[in-house]
């Protein structure tokens, strides 16, 4: 398993891309996010966490928040 995916405090449509592209890089792993930080969610960020959890089930991975 990956270290987790610490998330910054904003998560808005600035942050769409990369965290688009951090989830990539990690596709083919468990993946657990942390939110810990996290104050707002935008989204399109909000978005892209739900395909990639919908992604990791079908590839039979674990996705955690």
């Amino acid at each position: 398993m990956s270290d987790p995916l610490i998330l910054p405090a904003k998560l808005d449509l600035s942050q769409a891309a990369a965290l688009h592209g951090e989830l990539v890089t990690r596709q083919g792993q468990d993946v657990t996010i942390d939110l810990s930080q996290v104050a707002h969610v935008g989204a399109l960020c909000l978005q892209v966490l739900i395909a990639a959890a919908r992604h990791a089930k079908s590839a039979g991975r674990t996705f955690r928040i």
